[in-house]
């Protein structure tokens, strides 16, 4: 017999209102611990240099500096992190 707070609580599932559940992992034990900003200024501002940097995102002939920021505090997670590097 299921409780009545479990009740609400899938019927809330149900109709969308509770969308999911996430567990929060340590950056560190995934190898993601450490945060760099990276600002980068280019030549030209238009769609066609846009469009390669976004696609490239290495050296491009337009590029003109690169200055990365280290994080050193993280003081409000993000969503998801980026867990293809981990094996299976």
């Amino acid at each position: 017999m299921r409780s009545a707070c479990l009740r609400r609580v899938r019927l809330l599932e149900e109709a969308g209102v509770i969308r999911g559940y996430q567990a929060t992992l340590d950056r560190d034990e995934v190898g993601l611990g450490m945060m760099v900003f990276v600002g980068v200024k280019v030549e030209r501002h238009n769609d066609t240099e846009a469009n390669a940097f976004r696609e490239a995102v290495t050296a491009l002939p337009g590029v003109r500096d690169i200055r990365s920021n280290f994080a050193i505090q993280t003081v409000k997670t993000p969503g998801a992190l980026p867990l293809g590097h981990l094996p299976g």
